[in-house]
């Protein structure tokens, strides 16, 4: 039966762990929501069937954020009663840590049970759930998949073109496909409609072309060619492409225990090494122990003599949890050079920190005292800013002075020991004295709150960027682990990836900072001080607005600097580690292969030298006016341009069809001058070939008036330019959330106030994917979709800001 010290331990736990729980689950799934979410919505996928898509996607973050979130909520809540000299009460009064043990083991055992749970039962489940809607949303949605004049090449060695699709019919008119799945005799076919078929239950892809015709070659014999015309033909498609039979993120993490026991026993009847599927069973069972591992850890760190142990308690999780997965990782490595077990190798962390924790607690009940204390240092510069000296913590009653006595030090007054010059007779000296108070000051009381608001800022940011590197470790580790990839290519796709999520967390890492330092504020009665000595709510803010701003202006700094050329490595990179080898179509303009003239023609080449303005192995189709066949093609192994759209073209052969489809003309040239579009229009990306996100924001607003001239779609890409310029303002506006909330919660504490201040967050992430959806559709002016969230919260924060107590 619990008592009431064990209710009171387990009540001040609570909030921080929901609090912790809340802020890194958030931060896992913000990539999720900013890039499947808005697809979704763009796709005209309703608000219900997206919202179960995302909670398929919680069971691989809690996972991994509640043992975390539970390590940090022992930490803040034993550190805050250490602060508070409750711990030191208690054991006075003949409460000892084994006692205090009680508690903390019950919340350590039900995380235990939760984790437990995720890792064997919900992980599964969301991956069959997430592939039963997946394939109900592509039954209904796969024809939409296909824009008009986009070049569609999600089906290997396929690609799609069709001129038009319809919006009171199925299907599409005017279908183009090059199949190249037998290199050797590649496939050309036209079509005046298609549409696909789809069928979960036998797995069946087909696509069906209506009235055209089919065109086969052989690549070694190109003066052979064949023509059939057909009235309906059936193009059978890989079906792994539409329905994949793994789940969310495919590898043995997300099996059964079942099927993780059959892959082993298969494995080892093949005569291979089975370690991998050993160490993803014993992985189910090893997390959820860490839970109990965290509590021992927890408790011995925890209780402290010292006050400042709760302002470290977020630091110290975050070092325990970053050395266990360095454990688990040397563990794994020594299973598979076969000098560990499989079946022992993911139980090292746990052993080692365990028995760390057993000592810890046995040497506090002893009276040794083990308190680590967190130093943030300052650079230079800021320093400066800051001020050379150090500012003592300032009570409530030093507050009251501090302000003031240092203005009434800056102004001169009549006993000044030295005057000022005296000026020349005759002289006319105009002397302009702006009134105190116009300008704000950076004095003693901002230097206060801007260390606060630093410490809280890094410490948060910091934490955040450790979970980051948690979390794609334990997603990548497998492909590691089997030598799919090398340690050094995974390292440099944390550092290429660091940037895209410092551009998420900085916002967050703001927010938090200033509930926490108007919190304290106003828990410590510091904020009432300053008002009682003149200084308003809005002044004590300036600092953390003009921080604010200043994060703002990193963000813009870094979407016109690194992060275009960062994200396009990373995702080679994440290429690579999967599949091992990028995906050529998708980095640089020297690989399009595929593109659509200004005359209705399409190119294919092999590479493209910006450069030296040279194409290589460019085959060029022409149509006719009437329908959709091919009237001529022509083949070049080099192709040179010589000036404008004047080209020549080397090594090649040329062909012409009737309008019967027959074979009118054939000729093999050795050079010849062609024209063709000019070299930079060949350095055009297709709209759906490259992301906003991989370009600066000149470059895009270039890439789009380009696709504008060639009559491409340009919607999605505007807001996407514009979200480009809005989404750096996110600081200020979280800032401008946080101040008011930070005020309201009082004696309520922190947390309560950073709790709600998260959830407005998550308002914000999620309203800003819905407007872009919508105004990628076409809804809403590019403009308005990507301001528009901006203006309601700065709206929202004004009147808050406004309301509060100044």
């Amino acid at each position: 039966m619990l008592r009431t010290l064990d209710r009171y331990i387990i009540r001040e736990t609570l909030a921080p762990f929901g609090l912790t729980l809340l802020i890194l689950t958030f931060l896992l799934q913000i990539p999720t929501i900013m890039d499947v979410a808005e697809k979704l919505i763009a796709k005209g996928v309703n608000l219900p069937t997206i919202g179960r898509i995302l909670l398929t996607l919680l069971p691989s973050s809690l996972a991994l954020t509640i043992p975390i979130s539970l390590l940090v909520g022992l930490l803040m809540a034993l550190g805050r009663l250490s602060a508070d000299r409750e711990a030191v009460a208690m054991q006075a009064c003949g409460v000892s840590l084994y006692r205090i043990l009680r508690p903390v083991g019950l919340m350590a055992v039900l995380a235990t049970a939760a984790t437990a749970y995720t890792m064997i039962e919900a992980m599964p489940r969301a991956n069959q759930t997430f592939r039963d809607i997946t394939f109900r949303i592509i039954q209904a949605k796969a024809e939409s998949d296909v824009r008009p004049r986009v070049f569609f090449e999600e089906f290997p060695n396929l690609v799609l073109y069709v001129r038009d699709v319809p919006t009171n019919t199925r299907g599409w008119k005017g279908v183009f496909l090059s199949d190249t799945r037998n290199p050797g005799e590649p496939q050309l076919l036209t079509a005046d409609r298609g549409h696909f078929v789809l069928d979960p239950a036998t797995r069946r892809v087909d696509l069906i072309l209506e009235d055209g015709i089919m065109h086969r070659s052989k690549v070694d014999t190109p003066a052979q060619y064949e023509l059939q015309e057909f009235e309906s033909l059936t193009v059978s498609l890989d079906p792994e492409t539409v329905f994949p039979r793994q789940g969310l993120t495919p590898g043995d993490n997300e099996m059964t225990i079942p099927q993780l026991r059959t892959k082993a026993r298969q494995l080892r009847e093949q005569g291979m090494s089975a370690h991998n599927p050993i160490m993803a069973i014993q992985r189910k069972y090893t997390i959820p122990v860490a839970c109990l591992v965290f509590g021992l850890i927890a408790l011995g760190l925890g209780v402290s003599h010292r006050k400042d142990g709760k302002n470290a308690g977020f630091v110290i999780g975050i070092a325990v949890v970053l050395v266990y997965y360095v454990l688990m990782y040397m563990g794994e490595a020594l299973a598979k050079g076969q000098k560990v077990p499989a079946e022992l190798a993911l139980w090292l962390p746990n052993v080692l920190l365990g028995g760390a924790g057993l000592v810890l607690l046995v040497m506090k009940t002893r009276g040794y005292e083990f308190a680590p204390s967190l130093r943030i240092p300052v650079p230079a510069l800021l320093a400066r800013v800051l001020g050379r000296v150090a500012v003592p913590a300032m009570s409530s009653g030093d507050a009251s002075v501090a302000g003031p006595a240092t203005e009434a030090q800056s102004v001169p007054t009549a006993t000044d020991p030295k005057p000022a010059p005296a000026s020349r007779k005759g002289q006319v000296v105009v002397v302009i004295k702006v009134p105190q108070g116009i300008l704000p000051s950076f004095n003693i009381l901002d230097r206060y709150l801007s260390r606060i608001y630093l410490r809280v800022f890094g410490v948060t940011f910091l934490g955040m960027l450790a979970v980051f590197y948690i979390a794609i470790f334990t997603d990548y580790s497998e492909y590691l682990f089997k030598g799919k990839t090398t340690g050094q290519t995974l390292l440099s796709f944390f550092a290429y990836s660091t940037p895209q999520y410092t551009y998420y967390i900085t916002a967050m890492a703001a927010l938090v900072g200033t509930l926490v330092t108007v919190g304290l504020l106003t828990r410590t009665s510091e904020l009432t001080v300053m008002q009682a000595c003149g200084v308003s709510l809005y002044r004590a803010a300036v600092p953390m607005l003009l921080f604010g701003l200043m994060w703002s202006g990193v963000l813009f700094g870094m979407e016109q600097s690194i992060l275009a050329a960062s994200n396009r490595r990373a995702e080679e990179l994440r290429d690579t580690i999967r599949s091992g080898t990028p995906t050529r179509s998708r980095y640089g303009l020297a690989s399009r292969q595929w593109m659509a003239g200004s005359d209705g023609e399409l190119y294919h080449y092999g590479r493209f030298d910006p450069r030296a303005a040279r194409l290589e192995e460019l085959t060029v189709y022409t149509f006719g006016t009437r329908g959709w066949n091919v009237t001529g093609r022509s083949y070049a192994r080099v192709s040179t341009n010589m000036d404008g759209t004047t080209w020549r073209s080397d090594l090649g052969w040329t062909r012409t069809f009737a309008e019967k489809n027959v074979v009118t003309d054939f000729e093999v040239f050795p050079t010849r001058t062609v024209t063709l579009e000019t070299a930079d229009y060949f350095g055009v990306e297709e709209p759906e070939a490259v992301l906003a996100e991989r370009l600066k924001l000149g470059q895009l607003r270039d890439h789009i008036a380009e696709l504008e001239k060639a009559g491409y779609n340009t919607v999605p890409l505007q807001v996407a330019m514009h979200r480009k310029m809005a989404f750096p303002f996110i600081t200020v506006i979280m800032t401008l959330i946080a101040i008011p909330f930070g005020v309201t919660t009082g004696r309520k504490g922190t947390l309560f106030g950073i709790g709600i201040g998260i959830v407005l967050a998550i308002l914000y992430w999620t309203t800003q994917s819905l407007f872009a959806a919508v105004g990628s559709a076409g809804v809403l002016a590019p403009a308005v979709a990507a301001w528009a969230p901006n203006v309601l919260f700065v709206a929202v924060a004004a009147y808050l800001v406004a309301s509060a107590r100044t």
